[in-house]
């Protein structure tokens, strides 16, 4: 299987800042207005899926949120989404 880090190795996405171990969660790229700063996007309830595999739910959700949720590494730091699917109304 070809990870992450290899599909994005094209110098266009130079400087990408991607998460260790959370390849399955990442879901896309997205780009700012000019195109110039790229992130890679990732899917929330993927995360709190593969975190839960080595500790609970309520662990999975308090580590995304203290160590990953709000990680700024700058221009290019990871985007976190929940799909519309994933949101209950």
């Amino acid at each position: 299987m070809v990870s992450i880090a290899e599909k994005l190795s094209d110098e266009r996405f130079e400087g990408i800042v991607l998460l260790d171990g959370l390849d399955a969660a990442c879901v896309g790229v997205t780009d700012s207005q000019d195109g110039d700063v790229l992130s890679a996007v990732y899917d929330i309830d993927k995360i709190i899926a593969l975190l839960s595999r080595d500790m609970g739910f309520d662990d999975a959700w308090e580590w995304f949120n203290y160590n990953i949720a709000g990680l700024y590494t700058g221009d290019q730091s990871p985007v976190f989404i929940r799909t519309l699917d994933e949101i209950t109304l």
